[in-house]
């Protein structure tokens, strides 16, 4: 068990001591919370105006955090894929042999500031987005809002995770990136609402997750699903298990 440790603390400097770390991680927070704010201030001054019906204030504090998911799904595949691009896999594999402890130090050093950022990322944007909103804003005792903030952490946790997994798998970091951004950002962006692919696009792990950030009417024609929230987590978090199992066994089975 202490050789485990070590790996994991080895895996932890690793990360601290890289560049990319911190500006995917300070991207996360930044775009999160800057684009939050904007986008409170935005929505209270139409809701003030009577432009918006059906308004959730809490939409509001979490859809930004569609744009953050991005650059933490960055470091996650950085976190796993860095090495084989830089060719220094090789010298961590002399040094921990072991593939599978190997594999778990560093999804266990990854998920450390994975989940550190998205509570700073998350709670960050609640507070400044119902801030915006001025009048129309809640606090966390508003129904719903303990549900969205837990449950919007969790999903970019599983997000991330998810990532780490299908970086494992290309052992590519530009590869995977290449194939990730463009799915998350088209789909965060309506893809997944467009009804001629919307019955199928719903089972797509960002799509599943997505619900428990908003409190969306069952008859809703664009954000309603046909789960609940923590059913579309769970599709989320099978898609993350997915992603990790099959990493650990690219990870255990492929030369470096």
């Amino acid at each position: 068990m202490s050789a485990t440790f070590s790996v994991i603390r080895g895996e932890w400097i690793k990360l601290v001591s890289l560049r990319s770390t911190w500006v995917c991680l300070g991207l996360t927070v930044a775009l999160s919370v800057g684009l939050g704010y904007l986008i409170g201030i935005a929505y209270g001054g139409y809701v003030a105006d009577g432009m918006v019906e059906g308004f959730d204030p809490l939409f509001a504090s979490s859809m930004t955090l569609t744009f953050g998911l991005l650059a933490l799904v960055a470091f996650a595949i950085l976190a796993m894929a860095g090495e084989y691009n830089a060719r220094t896999i090789q010298t961590t594999l002399l040094t921990v042999p072991q593939r599978g402890r190997l594999y778990l130090a560093k999804t266990v050093a990854a998920v450390g500031f994975i989940v550190m950022t998205a509570v700073i990322a998350t709670v960050g944007t609640f507070v400044v987005a119902q801030y915006g909103l001025g009048e129309t804003g809640v606090g966390l005792d508003a129904p719903g809002a303990v549900r969205t903030v837990v449950g919007s952490i969790i999903y970019l946790t599983l997000m991330a995770l998810f990532a780490f997994g299908i970086g494992a798998m290309l052992r590519s970091s530009a590869v995977a990136l290449a194939i990730l951004m463009p799915i998350l950002f088209l789909s965060s962006q309506g893809l997944g609402n467009l009804p001629a692919i919307q019955d199928y696009a719903q089972y797509l792990p960002d799509q599943g997750g997505q619900v428990i950030m908003h409190i969306v009417p069952e008859d809703d024609p664009r954000f309603a699903k046909s789960y609940g929230a923590w059913t579309g987590l769970g599709i989320t978090g099978l898609w993350a298990l997915a992603a990790w199992i099959g990493g650990w066994f690219v990870t255990r089975r492929t030369e470096a």
